[in-house]
Parts: C-alpha cells; structure tokens; sequence
C-alpha cells in the first residue's frame, strides 16, 4: 500500500486550488522541515488520472491501468464499431454513445466495475475545466484517509459516482446501467449546438493564452540577454511584469464568464427536454 501521509500531502497541493488571495497553493503551504519532504511536480502529477473531455477512449484505459495495482489488469480495444476492455480477463462493452460523453461513460463504467475494490475520487476545483483529475484509492486507503483525514477528503475531493457526465452535466449511460437515463438521447441532441459552442470558447481561451504567454516568454528571453546592469530598469521590469499577470487575470475572466453562461444554458437545457 502507497505511504498515505505522503500521497496525502502530494495531492493536497494538487487539489487545494486557488486560496482566498487568488494565489495558487503549493508546496510551500505545508510544513517542510526536512529537504527530502519536497515533492516535484511530477511526482504529483503521477498520483492522480488526467481525463480531458475529448480523449481518445484507449489512452484513457492506459492510464488508468497505471494507477491500479499490479495485480489488476486492463486492457482495451475496438471491434469495429464497439468499445471493449478487459478487466481481470472479464470482457466488457462499453456503451460508448457520442464523443462529448465518452470520456465519463467509460470512467463510469470501470469504475462501477470495480466498485467493490477501490474509489475515484475527483478534485473538486477542477471540476469546472475542461481537464480533470481523478485520485484512485483502495478501500481500505479510502478507510484510513477517512479515519485520519476527513476532513481534507471533504476539502478536496468529491467522491465520483458513476452514471453523470461532469464535463457537460448531463446523467449518461455506463456498463449494466444502460438506461440510467431513459432521456439521454434527446437531451445529448438538444444540447450538442451548446457543447460545440463551450468547446471552441475553451480552445479561444488556451489559444489566447498560449499566445499572451509566448510574448511573456519572448520579453523574458530579451531580458536575460542583456549583460550590462544599467541597461536595467527595476521599475519598468515591475511594471511590465504586473502588466502580462493582470492581462492574463483579465483573459481568465472574460471566458469564465462565457463558459459559466454556456455551462448554465447547457443545464437548462437538459432540464427542459425530456
């Protein structure tokens, strides 16, 4: 079993999100008395499942293979049009029903299937991107983490159910739950125009600020070549730098707005159709 204490404080930095200042938290919140208790980035990063809302349905399944112990095997393959896995040598088809859903009724899916040997869990402030991660643990992690961590587990973490899509909050079919929603294929229809819509305003989000962060990165690149100190202005350097941050804050802002509009309508949207 993984040192709990340690996986605790590793996703601890992951999950915690922005705190009440704006600042993102990070490792430099936790007590740190000993050198060896620093923990890359990388080294968070692998403890958690990164799902985004279009991925490939079989690199989903590699990944997550990764996370599980070895005694559990998963596999994945298309025959022809359908979607199976192997998992512990039993097949299983995937009800893959449209790509805005896939990702969700897959995760579902496996983790209804091994519902009985371990918990997802998915970082709550996340929740709202277009890129999520999920911790894995077994139950008895699951038991010690509740018993000694609660309330860091309540903080962070919401205990993933299966049967609802959390990109586009609609409730979705998975693995013997096809008709948990007797109503999902006329409201995955009716709010397909809206998901096409959120899906390019996320990608004019990351393209823009891709764009404004190679201006970052070039003004930067400019500074480090110049070798004579009084070519240096502190003052200009300050400003220009609070400039880029208080840009890329307002680029934030912009399209959360949109995207928490169309996120909204898509809600209404599957409420009104049945």
């Amino acid at each position: 079993m993984r040192n709990l204490e340690w996986m605790l404080k590793a996703t601890k930095i992951f999950a915690s999100g922005p705190n009440e200042n704006g600042a993102e938290d990070g490792a430099s919140n936790f007590d740190a008395e000993q050198e060896e208790a620093f923990i890359s980035r990388n080294e968070m990063e692998k403890e958690f499942l990164w799902v985004a809302w279009f991925q490939e349905e079989t690199g989903i399944c590699h990944q997550l293979g990764k996370k599980l112990p070895d005694s559990e095997t998963l596999t994945a393959e298309w025959r022809g049009t359908q979607f199976w896995i192997n998992l512990n040598d039993a097949q299983h088809c995937i009800p893959l029903a449209a790509n805005a859903h896939n990702t969700y009724i897959l995760l579902s899916s496996i983790a209804h299937l091994l519902r009985d040997q371990f918990d997802f869990w998915l970082v709550k402030h996340l929740m709202e991107d277009d890129l999520h991660a999920l911790l894995i643990t077994s139950k008895q992690e699951s038991a010690l983490l509740a018993k000694n961590h609660s309330g860091d587990l309540e903080k962070y973490f919401s205990l993933f159910s299966p049967g609802h899509d959390h990109f586009s909050r609609i409730k979705i079919p998975y693995t013997d739950n096809e008709n948990n929603n007797p109503y999902f294929e006329n409201q995955q229809k009716a709010i397909a125009p809206f998901i096409s819509n959120l899906t390019e305003t996320i990608a004019q989000k990351g393209a823009q600020l891709l764009d404004y962060q190679k201006q970052h990165f070039s003004w930067l690149n400019k500074l480090s070549k110049i070798e004579d100190p009084q070519n240096f202005n502190v003052d200009d350097i300050i400003k220009k730098s609070m400039e880029f941050e208080l840009t890329n804050a307002q680029i934030d802002e912009i399209f959360d707005r949109k995207i928490t509009k169309l996120r909204d309508e898509i809600e209404l949207k599957i409420k009104d159709t049945a």
